[in-house]
């Protein structure tokens, strides 16, 4: 993860890291990331399981990040990506 000037997030402190999608309007899922060490780093994951991405269309996702004080991080670029109807 890196801020607005492009400085890799510290990720030390940080509670939790959630990734979140949606197709068109509705939010399809929010699903929680792992900490990639060291935190220091700025790197979190999620590995995609059956039926994660079932719905056929054009998904656009954000990372989103939470630390103690209640302070919220959204990446900065946005990831999108298609879903082919024929491969589900």
């Amino acid at each position: 993860m890196k801020d607005h000037d492009g400085t890799v997030v510290d990720l030390t402190a940080t509670t939790s890291a959630t990734l979140r999608w949606k197709v068109g309007a509705a939010v399809v899922a929010e699903k929680v990331m792992t900490f990639i060490a060291p935190r220091t780093g700025g790197k979190v994951c999620y590995k995609t399981i059956i039926n994660d991405l079932s719905t056929a269309g054009v998904y656009d996702m954000e990372i989103k990040l939470v630390w103690p004080t209640g302070e919220i991080f959204y990446s900065v670029n946005s990831l999108r990506e298609k879903v082919d109807p024929v491969l589900l």
